[in-house]
């Protein structure tokens, strides 16, 4: 739309300079031919109008080209009212009639196709040529009405053209338009089809997991769990880059603790075996705000979605994670920075990767075939308004770097150790262990920032006789080691977990012996991780994870209802939510649900979405027309297969309380419904 306005304004432009010059022409011929000198203050006047017209914009464009054509046509006429000047008049004809075709206006190049004949009719019934017309004149005469007559049919062909050519766009773009709704609409239904068998399989698998089972078949049953989450991951990586492909992408803001998100991502990362040889760190700067407003959701996808690409094809190296801010006026921007070490990109990676964000043909290509991931990024980022970066700085690193704007609802500080001048720490890392030195500088980074951000004392050793002299001449109320510095020495360290709080940094194979006094701190190593061991571990705590606030929730006595019409769904809900020691009871249809609320009460309702018969909405609406107060304000949770993006907003703003997608999530649960537990 701007683009058209440029070119019409343009288009006038060009117009009236030409119009001009040549009315500076004529006045010209008037005044060396002693036609009059009216005649030159009448083309003053005009030319003063015309551009008047154009720069008050007085009136609107068709009004104002109509009034530049007619008095065009009237400097024409008269100057064609001479006999020897009319043979000169075609050329001046066609160059406007073609002025004309530019423009699409039909009217006035008839206008002035009729000019010439016109003024040749005139001339010959006022008797003005006072001669027949020699050979030359006729000819002259006879080549100008053949030139506008080509002219005029070019004109009107071109303009004919044109709006065949503008009639099949506007019908393409209808077709596009029309493509796009039924890509939404088959997208949705493909989420529903897709993400309700995983729902049966990761909800099933979670609940299975938190049963006493045997080695193998917990292996087994985190196997099929680990391959459900990968699965629904890649189906979300699909329905993203079909809405930033078609620009269908939403964004559904609300307030977030960008340390709660970090946090989950930190987890979710732990039950990846393949990574457990990967020196993996995580750190949240202390200028990041507690809480911020933004799209939570699109943010976890973010984080995820950059480790499992920089973490894939990388089995032996380091990553590090570092979160940040920077203030501005609107809030500040949120800085995501991934410093992958063991996987460096070559120049023509780097430009695959962003020739791949521009173009839907291209997409970044991994050795086990096509990545979306970063493809997805950047078209989030670009739609929160921020962009990404990307770049290796030596053959042995690459480095990702995304910003983007957040809202700040409040600037305190994430991370708050309290009697923070009681703790004094010894850090233990030998620097000769790694193949790449980078890996020290990653361990450097999350240390000083630890340091300042809570504002202890900590003592870094590089070798078994540094670390003993440290020990030794500092009252040293905690120690951390690395996995591979306890093998080199394990009785020293369990002697020393007798008198300090000791804790090792190790991956998820890595165990201690049975009577060990040594906490087990699991990777990857994350700074809110760390004020944690510092505040809750006692010796004697083997295993410190880094554990989602809501895993282990209890919600004892709240009574829930669960609405959906497949079995299954039902089966994994009722079994999720009396894990979280709720009493649970299913309906297998709207109405079902509807007549069970008249004669029973519940505290939390869980309604599906895409129900045969009454649907979710439907259903939803129909309860809280019960006549009961409970039921006028009774949380109803949507829980949807439909994970496209803007589904939460969609949800809210028809009545719903909150939104839960499939696969159902333990934590994700336990988090809503921990939100609405107080009231009930």
């Amino acid at each position: 739309m701007e683009e058209q306005k440029e070119y019409k304004t343009l288009y006038h432009i060009v117009y009236l300079i030409i119009s001009t010059l040549m009315s500076i022409l004529l006045a010209t011929v008037a005044t060396l031919l002693n036609w009059g000198e009216w005649i030159v203050y009448v083309i003053a006047a005009m030319i003063v109008f015309s551009w008047y017209l154009h720069i008050s914009r007085v009136v609107s464009n068709q009004t104002r080209m109509a009034i530049y054509t007619l008095e065009v046509a009237g400097l024409m006429l008269y100057y064609g009212s001479d006999p020897v000047s009319v043979a000169d008049l075609p050329l001046v004809v066609i160059i406007f009639i073609f002025l004309s075709a530019i423009n699409n206006a039909k009217t006035p190049v008839l206008i002035l196709a009729l000019i010439f004949p016109v003024e040749l009719a005139y001339l010959i019934i006022t008797g003005r040529f006072e001669a027949k017309p020699d050979t030359t004149m006729a000819m002259r005469l006879v080549l100008g009405a053949l030139s506008i007559f080509s002219a005029t049919a070019i004109a009107l062909f071109h303009q004919k053209f044109q709006q065949v050519e503008r009639d099949s766009r506007l019908n393409l773009e209808k077709q596009a338009i029309t493509a796009r709704e039924d890509n939404k609409i088959f997208m949705e239904n493909i989420s529903h089809e897709l993400r309700t068998p995983i729902n049966a399989v990761n909800g099933m698998s979670q609940v299975i997991l938190k049963k006493d089972l045997d080695e193998e078949l917990f292996n087994s049953m985190d196997s099929i769990y680990k391959a459900g989450r990968r699965l629904s991951d890649d189906i979300s990586n699909i329905l993203d880059y079909s809405e930033i492909l078609t620009n269908k992408l939403q964004l559904s803001e609300n307030d977030y603790e960008i340390m709660s998100v970090v946090n989950d991502i930190s987890t979710g990362f732990i039950w990846y075996d393949e990574y457990d040889q990967l020196e993996l760190a995580i750190d949240v700067k202390q200028d990041v705000p507690a809480i911020l407003h933004g799209d939570e959701g699109k943010i976890r996808r973010i984080l995820t979605l950059l480790l499992d690409y920089s973490m894939k094809d990388t089995t032996k190296g380091g990553l590090y994670l570092g979160v940040s801010s920077s203030p501005h006026d609107y809030g500040c921007n949120l800085n995501i920075d991934i410093l992958n070490v063991g996987k460096s990109l070559t120049k023509d990676e780097i430009a695959d990767i962003y020739a791949s964000f521009n173009t839907s043909k291209n997409m970044v290509k991994g050795k086990n075939g096509l990545e979306l991931g970063l493809v997805v990024v950047h078209g989030i980022v670009a739609k929160m308004g921020g962009f990404i970066k990307i770049d290796s700085p030596d053959n042995a690193t690459s480095r990702i770097h995304v910003s983007f704007p957040q809202k700040v609802v409040s600037p305190r500080p994430t991370l708050v150790l309290k009697d923070a001048e009681k703790y004094k720490v010894a850090c233990y890392f030998n620097q000769d262990k790694y193949v790449y030195p980078q890996i020290n500088e990653i361990y450097k980074r999350i240390i000083e920032n630890f340091k300042s951000i809570v504002g202890i004392e900590i003592y870094v050793a590089d070798s078994l006789s540094r670390l003993k002299n440290i020990i030794s001449s500092r009252s040293i109320t905690h120690i951390f080691v690395a996995e591979w510095e306890y093998k080199m020495d394990p009785k020293y360290f369990e002697t020393l977990s007798e008198t300090y709080h000791t804790s090792i940094f190790a991956g998820k194979s890595f165990q201690l012996p049975n009577h060990s006094n040594i906490n087990i701190f699991r990777k990857p190593i994350y700074t809110l991780s760390i004020l944690n061991n510092l505040q809750a571990l006692t010796p004697g705590q083997k295993d410190f994870q880094h554990s989602d606030e809501f895993e282990n929730a209890q919600f004892n006595g709240m009574k829930a209802l669960v609405v959906d019409d497949d079995a299954l769904n039902l089966r994994v809900a009722r079994e999720i939510l009396q894990q979280l020691g709720m009493n649970v009871q299913t309906a297998s249809s709207g109405e079902d649900a509807i007549e069970r609320c008249n004669f029973e009460e519940f505290d939390i309702i869980f309604m599906d979405y895409m129900m045969r018969g009454m649907n979710g909405i439907e259903c939803m609406k129909k309860i809280h027309e019960i006549r009961s107060a409970r039921y006028k304000a009774i949380p109803i949770i949507a829980l949807t297969a439909n994970a496209v993006s803007g589904a939460r907003h969609m949800f809210l703003s028809e009545g719903f309380d909150e939104f839960i997608s499939k696969p159902i999530e333990v934590s994700r649960m336990a988090r809503v419904i921990k939100k609405f537990y107080r009231e009930a």
